[in-house]
């Protein structure tokens, strides 16, 4: 009842205030909360629930809660390990650096193989142990005490955060989500159009790659959401299909469109016709469907130009024709799936089971992030038993978080870079505020206003793209740490500068191991990407898949992270994606040919004579000359059984599209890698 109340009386200030605006005054509001509780009950460095506050603040309220549980759960991990590491190796210092390293490393690489906010709990119980065991090590007894003081100003800060967010927020917008599925496939509509108008292919390429961001954004935001609707939750699955629909719709509808104005094709009637249906489509389907039952509209007008291409498909005996005219109906029934999930976000039940799709996980690049966070760690923990530098803990406690959270990025050395430049600027501002501000004030508000000039310009600055919000995200994050507030506050320049200099050379060390110690390779990485979307293909050509779109999104995420790992590179970039996607079409059409084969009016005939094909398909990878062979001497068999049933036309039509691709992407499927194959 109080939080309703609350809730009304800040409904008349809010929606005038600018979402980032509201954003800052929340965050500031539940900073000055949460340390004001942590001064009161006397804890040890109560400016650390501030910093909780900073980290876990959000725009979407399920990104709050979602973060501040996972926070929690990565804390408790790393307060453990903290306890087991000071009681059993505190007392041989190489020994613990080299276990800490250990734990360091491994809880990167378990971060780089999950996503979202489960990713950053993993990070968390990495770097908490050099927040809570290297503070331990010059006084073992009291790790305990340390341990529970770091559980209390996490606790307070996320409780902080969470009771001035969720009272101020109004809750979700029940439109949020259809708003943005409902553009999405709008976007994708006008990239089908763009795509049968022969736009320019470049221009195409980075237009679909947006769209592409947009479709994984909005994944997040299912994700988001599902956190804090349980209602939501329990058909969360259906807007995640639908995404990975549009996402299918998007990779293929280059090659249909290509298909259905190529001009060998264009004299005949049926391929003409199907093209006007299509584009006819495109321009309805480019509208979004903002209004009540817009994607029962869209699904209906998809049902109607579907049975108008399948009657031209039924009676067609010309194969290239017929591959055309079955491109087409794949396309339109992809967007016919992400129409029917979309449809749930109207509110109509889904009658389709749960489905989890799955998500992909890069061992080999996973494995390098843990052994960099390893290796930084040992070499900066070696330093500091060797130097005995006093401040040498507070440099270990900063490189964990910058090796922990840079592993996440996509563009670890650049980011590493804008890290140190938000390190060095936090350390300038902590020195102006410590010894120009604070021994002028008296009293906690006096605290709470010198403090929030600096952090408001920071929250506003983290709210930019790139890497300039990577800086003043490291502003936050060390900013207060550096400052160091307590209760009484102690002056002593000579320690301040002490630890500004460990920070700063915490984070310098960061940019050194991003760009010396195994320094990100995106070209390697890349190759990486398309060795293992090589062997998805080939893996749909040899063993048995439960559904093709669980198949196809996890190349689609290959492709997408392919695509970001050569965003300095544009040419190659187009190049390696045009061929990936080549390689992916090829496995759909595995798929297709293995579907049409299962089916009973197939009978044994159309498996023996598809035997020959199917087993040089298999070895596509090795040999896909000899595949896209086998392929067209296949379909040529077929096309001569003039009393066939249709679908044994549908299987050479089939064959006809594998010969197009294979032989189109034949350089693809022979190169040789030299990395490490990817599973």
């Amino acid at each position: 009842m109080t939080a309703a109340i609350l809730r009304a009386r800040t409904r008349w200030l809010l929606p005038y205030l600018p979402s980032n605006t509201t954003f800052v005054l929340r965050t500031l509001l539940a900073f000055a909360i949460a340390v004001y509780v942590s001064y009161q009950l006397e804890l040890d460095s109560p400016y650390s629930s501030g910093t909780t506050v900073l980290i876990v603040a959000a725009n979407a309220r399920g990104a709050i809660l979602s973060k501040s549980f996972w926070r929690i759960m990565g804390s408790v991990a790393g307060v453990a390990a903290s306890i087991v590491l000071i009681a059993g190796f505190v007392q041989s210092p190489v020994l613990f650096i080299f276990m800490l390293a250990i734990w360091f490393g491994f809880c990167t690489f378990v971060s780089s193989m999950l996503r979202y906010f489960r990713s950053y709990g993993a990070v968390l119980a990495g770097y908490t142990v050099t927040l809570v065991a290297v503070p331990a090590v010059s006084d073992p007894d009291h790790i305990f005490e340390l341990a529970t003081a770091r559980l209390s100003l996490v606790v307070i800060g996320v409780l902080a955060t969470a009771l001035v967010f969720l009272i101020t927020d109004h809750g979700p917008d029940p439109n949020r989500l259809r708003y943005q599925a409902a553009s999405l496939c709008a976007d994708v509509a006008k990239f089908i159009r763009a795509a049968l108008m022969g736009t320019d292919v470049t221009t195409r390429s980075g237009v679909r790659d947006r769209i592409a961001a947009g479709l994984m954004a909005l994944d997040q935001a299912v994700e988001f959401t599902a956190a804090e609707d349980a209602v939501f939750r329990r058909r969360a699955s259906d807007p995640r299909i639908a995404a990975a629909a549009l996402l299918a719709a998007l990779t293929g509808a280059e090659r249909v469109c290509q298909l259905l104005r190529d001009p060998a094709r264009a004299a005949d009637g049926r391929v003409t016709s199907a093209r006007e249906a299509v584009r006819d489509l495109a321009d309805f389907l480019a509208q979004p469907a903002h209004g009540p039952g817009g994607f029962a509209s869209r699904r209906a007008r998809i049902d109607t130009v579907r049975r108008r291409v399948a009657e031209e498909a039924a009676s067609c005996r010309d194969i290239p024709v017929l591959a055309v005219l079955d491109q087409t109906i794949d396309l339109l029934d992809q967007l016919r799936l992400a129409a029917d999930r979309f449809a749930t976000l109207d509110g109509q039940q889904s009658l389709s089971p749960m489905l989890r799709l799955p998500v992909y996980a890069n061992p080999v690049t996973a494995l390098r992030n843990g052994m960099r966070g390893a290796l930084a760690v040992a070499i900066a923990g070696l330093f500091w038993i060797i130097s005995q530098w006093p401040s040498g803990g507070a440099m270990l406690a900063l490189l964990g978080p910058v090796c922990g959270l840079l592993a996440q990025s996509e563009s670890a050395a650049a980011a590493s870079v804008a890290f140190l430049k938000g390190t060095a600027l936090s350390s300038v501002a902590a020195f102006v505020v410590t010894f120009g501000i604070l021994p002028q004030t008296t009293g906690f508000p006096l605290l709470t206003v010198a403090f929030m000039p600096f952090l408001a310009v920071a929250l506003f600055g983290s709210l930019r793209p790139g890497n300039t919000g990577l800086m003043w995200i490291a502003f936050l994050i060390f900013f207060v740490t550096q400052v160091g507030p307590n209760n009484p506050m102690h002056y002593d320049l000579a320690a301040s500068l002490n630890t500004y200099l460990a920070y700063d050379i915490g984070a310098a060390c960061g940019v050194l191991a991003f760009r010396v110690l195994l320094p990100p390779n995106p070209r390697r990485e890349a190759m990486v990407l398309m060795r293992s979307i090589r062997h998805g293909v080939a893996r749909a050509a040899r063993d048995p898949v439960s559904l093709p779109i669980t198949w196809e999104h996890l190349q689609h995420q290959k492709l997408i992270r392919l695509s970001r790992r050569l965003a300095t590179a544009p040419i190659d970039r187009v190049m390696a994606l045009e061929q990936s996607i080549t390689a992916v079409l090829v496995g759909r059409a595995l798929l297709r040919l293995r579907d049409l084969l299962a089916r009973p009016e197939a009978g044994p005939t159309a498996s023996a004579a598809t035997t020959d094909a199917r087993v040089a398909l298999r070895r596509l990878h090795i040999d896909p000359l000899t595949a896209a062979t086998a392929a067209r001497k296949t379909a040529e068999t077929l096309v001569r059984q003039d009393d066939a049933p249709a679908v044994i036309r549908h299987i050479a039509a089939t064959l006809h599209e594998l010969t197009a691709l294979l032989s189109a992407d034949a350089d693809f499927f022979a190169t040789r890698s030299q990395t490490a194959e990817d599973p």
